[in-house]
């Protein structure tokens, strides 16, 4: 079975590098009302919690737990198109009172008091463990513009229009940032939170180590 992360959203904030390959392939993009929703600077602070290590063990912990439940839920309910991210499909499944009182049990199990708090908890962690000061550097930003300019790949009457298109999705992404602390916070989970995310941790034995995350082992942003 398909897990239920694969059918939204895997990451709440994708780089600056993935919108560089999808124009150079000619890729369809989201438009820019969508991927700038919910992102000014008071609405990402809103959604995020100061972190502390023991919430960042906990919402490792319940990961697994929550994946479960949520392949369960998708297969019998379906997943609503406009959760967005994985803990948008839990909030929308959380409005049924059965499938709630599921989704507290984990949600207690794993010692948070509501859903919204593991939610903050979740989004906060994936926050800090996604955002990529290099990649959304401005160099980085030039080093792109420029691979558009030259790429044969897309069209001169084009090559305008997609440099816009970067700089509007660099700008949307730069205000998902980590909350100060965050980032320092979580760092110790790093290869913890790389399996959470569907990676491979940085010291992983690629001949026998551990191996990568099954396919639909994605993030819950």
């Amino acid at each position: 079975m398909t897990s239920f992360v694969s059918s939204v959203a895997p990451r709440l904030l994708a780089t600056a590098r993935t919108f560089a390959v999808a124009l150079a392939l000619g890729l369809s993009m989201p438009s820019m009302a969508q991927a700038q929703s919910s992102t000014s600077d008071a609405g990402v602070a809103e959604m995020q919690v100061t972190l502390t290590p023991d919430m960042v063990q906990r919402f490792i912990a319940s990961w697994p737990d929550f994946r479960a439940l949520g392949d369960k839920l998708a297969e019998n309910r379906g997943v609503d198109p406009a959760a967005g991210t994985p803990t948008g499909a839990f909030a929308a499944w959380a409005k049924e009172a059965d499938a709630k009182a599921e989704i507290d049990a984990v949600v207690a199990k794993h010692g948070f008091a509501t859903l919204e708090d593991w939610i903050r908890a979740a989004d906060s962690v994936m926050l800090a463990f996604s955002y990529d000061e290099e990649e959304l550097s401005d160099e980085r930003l030039a080093e792109i513009l420029a691979e558009i300019e030259t790429s044969p790949q897309v069209p001169p009457d084009q090559k305008a229009a997609a440099a816009e298109q970067v700089r509007e999705y660099f700008a949307a992404a730069r205000v998902l940032k980590p909350l100060p602390g965050n980032a320092e916070t979580i760092e110790p989970f790093l290869d913890e939170l790389a399996i959470v995310a569907g990676g491979v941790p940085d010291d992983a034995d690629p001949a026998g180590g551990d191996a990568p995350a099954s396919e639909g082992e994605g993030t819950p942003n």
